[in-house]
């Protein structure tokens, strides 16, 4: 079990350690369900949408996340692309437009 414990404390310090920390989702996936969990956002036992900045992953800071945000690290993008589209010519502008600003 300790094992299991520094590989994760090994990762997160990976994950806190990114110049950069950007993610994309759609409104429009048809992968992934609830589209927003692209965001680390997550169902409540209601189904309703649980932020990211009210889950506890973040508020306790279980994956770095929180740290990134608070150092402005952490960037969340929104594009009108299905999960698919995002690696077609056609979401490439919108994509081009969001990366631009990190390379």
């Amino acid at each position: 079990m300790k094992k299991n414990h520094e590989n994760f404390n090994k990762q997160k310090e990976n994950i806190k350690s990114l110049t950069n920390f950007i993610m994309i989702w759609s409104p429009f996936d048809e992968i992934l369900n609830p589209p927003e969990s692209a965001e680390f956002s997550f169902y409540d036992k209601d189904y309703t949408i649980i932020p990211l900045d009210k889950t506890l992953l973040y508020n306790h800071d279980l994956l770095g996340l929180k740290s990134l945000n608070d150092k402005n690290k952490l960037h969340i993008y929104k594009t009108n692309c299905t999960h698919t589209q995002h690696r077609d010519p056609i979401c490439f502008p919108q994509l081009y437009n969001i990366f631009k600003q990190y390379l």
